[in-house]
């Protein structure tokens, strides 16, 4: 983790309000200060589409010290990141076991209850004023988190879906017999398109379904692969998902490269570029990249931050990495070189042999791990027997490119591999 740790010094110098790096083998961004969106127990969360929004639910965390027997209370909030608010969303009805989505629009919720599907409907953020609805949960095809159309899409029978918006009611459709409608993608007022497809033949059509607003009617257009790929919505990006055996937030490392003769150590073979990627936190924090790759959120022990990213230049990161741990290197180096100086003055100006080298010097080093990442070469002895004490090396500690050896008089510098 110190190493972690310098290296996010040597980037936060480098660029002011920046503290972390966050990415993957591709993409990387610079990450800002933590801000605090809500404390408590957050259960869940998630951005809107056009990403000025979050949306997440919140427990009284008391409730599990309490050993209460009734549900815990669940609270839904919506954050405007813009204007750095939380609003409450006040429904009542609703019991623990509840979800509330954020329509594209950003200014209505559809809310559910899955103990009772009866409590359901919209709610306007603006206005607080609710609609009820009464819709089978178990048919509803789309929720409406797509900005190009906030609306709810009902498969009320077979070849018929209903399209429910909040202030405008219903209105159905006929579909094609064997027609599956997939999201929308694109809607002006006037028509609602849909990516969607069919079997034939024991094969699969791709299809663009129109549904025409003012009219009722629809139409189905059956498409090559590429014209079915581009409907998708520019506005709908995926969520950024963490590796699974990523742990902890630190910058992809350059393999060591490894003296010939060096003992205790082996070559590793060169991961890919960043192979060894960048993370902000462990995974179980369930971090979101907002659409517009502004922001991420986590969570974090029940609470729930947001971080703002800039665009980290992939050349910039790797020069940063190696200057990081060239740094890092040396630091450990000048400690250890510190601790044997001290080692010696007690021990009558004797320095100690590699035999349980670690032991003896942690009393001058309480981190193991500085001192086991240090090689230590030399066989030991009276100081007042070195010859030349400035040129008389210690041991090194492995950096890329190069070494930080330490010398009989305590300094440490840095040579570079030879070509």
């Amino acid at each position: 983790m110190k190493l972690i740790t310098a290296l996010f010094a040597i980037v936060a110098t480098a660029m002011a309000n920046a503290q972390q790096v966050f990415g993957d083998e591709t993409r990387a961004w610079m990450v800002g200060p933590a801000r605090a969106i809500s404390s408590g127990s957050v259960n869940s969360f998630q951005y809107s589409a056009r990403g000025n929004k979050i949306i997440y639910s919140r427990t009284d965390p008391n409730y599990y010290f309490l050993g209460e027997q009734k549900p815990p209370k669940t609270e839904w909030f919506v954050y405007d990141i813009l204007k750095g608010q939380s609003l409450a969303i006040k429904i009542s009805g609703l019991s623990w076991q509840s979800n509330i989505s954020l329509l594209g629009d950003e200014r209505t919720v559809f809310f559910t209850d899955f103990v009772d599907e009866k409590v359901q409907g919209f709610y306007n953020l603006e206005t607080g004023a609710i609609t009820r609805t009464s819709i089978p949960l178990g048919k509803i095809m789309y929720y409406g988190e797509n900005p190009v159309a906030p609306f709810l899409v009902v498969s009320t029978a077979e070849n018929a879906v209903t399209l429910v918006a909040p202030g405008r009611g219903t209105q159905s459709f006929k579909i094609e017999k064997g027609t599956e409608l997939l999201n929308p993608t694109y809607s002006d007022g006037q028509i609602v398109k849909f990516q969607a497809y069919a079997g034939r033949n024991n094969q699969i059509v791709l299809r663009e379904v129109t549904l025409a607003l003012r009219t009722g009617e629809s139409k189905v257009r059956d498409l090559k692969r590429e014209e079915w790929d581009k409907m998708r919505s520019k506005e709908v990006k995926p969520i950024f998902e963490l590796n699974n055996e990523a742990e902890f937030a630190t910058l992809g490392l350059p393999p060591v490269q490894v003296p010939k003769g060096s003992p205790n150590t082996k070559p590793k073979p060169r991961p890919g570029y960043l192979e060894r990627t960048v993370y902000v936190c462990p995974t179980r924090f369930q971090v979101q990249l907002e659409p517009s790759e502004k922001s991420i959120a986590y969570t974090d022990n029940g609470a729930l931050l947001l971080r703002e990213i800039r665009p980290f230049d992939h050349d910039l990161a790797e020069k940063m990495k190696i200057e990081a741990l060239k740094a890092q290197a040396m630091s450990i180096a000048k400690q250890v070189g510190i601790a044997l100086m001290l080692y010696a003055a007690d021990m009558d100006e004797v320095l100690p042999n590699g035999e349980n080298f670690v032991n003896r010097l942690t009393p001058y080093i309480k981190d193991r791990k500085m001192i086991a990442a240090f090689n230590y070469t030399y066989a030991g002895g009276p100081m007042d027997q070195i010859k030349d004490i400035a040129n008389t090396e210690l041991g090194f500690t492995m950096g890329p490119g190069g070494r930080a050896i330490v010398y009989a008089d305590g300094h440490a510098k840095w040579v570079p591999d030879k070509p």
